[in-house]
């Protein structure tokens, strides 16, 4: 891929890195998206997020943005396209892998909750997938449970939006707490707590 083809890919907010962008990004998102509300546990863990900053980013590649099975196709148990790249961008490798090893955490969160099996509890671990992907790529991964925490951050800024279109299409009636429109509140404040991100949903 030239610079010229992956001009769009570069995010257009202050930052003196292509992380520290993406991070100004969430911000923003954040205050587009609470409509006047304010968050607590958001607001903290963006200050959790910030107290933490790897101290060695890697290099900005092309990564997917929403990596997870649930936007792969597959045919015969190979995976045959890719989906969902509304939020590619270029960023330290780390954060495809962070948000993969993320999401099936939360989607075992979200099954707990609904007092449903738990799903596939030995699928794709924290440390099974990084070493599978250093091995697969020949890279280090560093930092790799801040980029998990990145990942909540982010799901933590969509369930904003999905809780306020319930309330908007009447599906809920809101809260007096605002944490209560987070569907992943207790990682999040499991991880406030001092849990490590990969050891929230134990």
């Amino acid at each position: 891929m030239t610079s010229a083809e992956a001009a769009f890919l570069q995010l257009d907010h202050r930052g003196e890195s292509s992380l520290r962008r993406h991070f100004a990004r969430e911000r923003a998102y954040y205050e587009w998206g609470r409509s006047g509300l304010r968050f607590p546990l958001v607001e903290a863990l963006f200050d959790w997020l910030e107290r933490r900053w790897p101290e060695r980013e890697g290099e900005p590649v092309l990564c997917w943005g929403d990596a997870r099975p649930a936007n792969i196709l597959w045919r015969d148990f190979q995976a045959a396209a890719v989906l969902d790249w509304e939020k590619a961008a270029l960023v330290p490798r780390e954060f495809d892998v962070g948000y993969l090893i993320f999401f099936h955490e939360y989607f075992r969160h979200i099954a707990a909750r609904m007092a449903a099996r738990d799903a596939m509890p030995g699928f794709l671990r924290r440390d099974e997938v990084a070493a599978a992907y250093e091995h697969l790529t020949g890279t280090q991964l560093h930092d790799i449970d801040w980029y998990i925490a990145y990942a909540l951050l982010q799901q933590s800024l969509v369930e904003i939006r999905i809780s306020q279109r319930r309330i908007l299409f009447g599906e809920w009636t809101g809260s007096a707490d605002t944490n209560d429109y987070l569907y992943g509140r207790q990682l999040i404040e499991a991880l406030l707590a001092g849990k490590a991100p990969s050891e929230t949903n134990e």
